[in-house]
């Protein structure tokens, strides 16, 4: 019978302490395979280009190049699930709509009981992201014609020969949707 697949983990962490907490916890795990523990983007950016890892768990806050930027340049040339591990919960949307597949929060280091939380938050999260179908992003233009859309509604469409097209007025939900004169679609 076959061996389950490991799953290639790459831990990108400025802290020493939390790459030794997730080297650990992932190390007690049979599906994981570390293949780097790094502290920097620049040597997250070789590991990547020369062992392509199934997963990666990026910090957000690190000196240089901020994790959420490095993400930003990742994703479009390497896409590839990653799960953002930061003290700071404000950046959770901004790390997602940056790529990132999943956040968890650090433990507090006085409270024993949310280090016991992450560890089993961080194998769960991180099996779940490498099944995870990554894309890069693809700019599309937005359609010439701004404000309706047609829209379907129920009976007969074609009534006496003349065709009816229903607008609906999208000015209420289209804004928050499109922020600029791009929309971001996965491709």
């Amino acid at each position: 019978m076959r061996e389950p697949k490991k799953i290639k983990v790459l831990i990108v962490d400025d802290s020493l302490f939390f790459r030794e907490v997730i080297f650990r916890e992932l190390s007690k795990d049979n599906n994981f395979d570390i293949i780097g523990s790094v502290g920097n983007v620049d040597s997250a950016r070789q590991i990547i280009v020369n062992n392509q890892p199934d997963v990666v768990t990026l910090d957000v806050e690190m000196p240089g190049v901020s994790g959420i930027d490095f993400l930003k340049e990742l994703m479009p040339n390497n896409p590839l699930p990653v799960v953002v591990i930061s003290s700071i919960g404000d950046n959770v949307f901004e790390a997602l709509n940056a790529g990132a597949v999943d956040f968890i929060t650090k433990p507090q280091p006085n409270k024993p009981e949310s280090m016991i939380s992450f560890k089993k938050e961080l194998t769960v999260k991180i099996k779940i992201a490498s099944m995870a179908k990554v894309r890069s992003k693809k700019i599309l233009r937005r359609s010439g014609f701004f404000g309706f859309r047609p829209v379907r509604r129920g009976g007969n469409s074609r009534a006496n020969g003349i065709r009816r097209i229903y607008l609906e007025d999208t000015s209420k939900w289209w804004p928050q949707l499109c922020a600029g004169p791009w929309i971001m679609a996965w491709r």
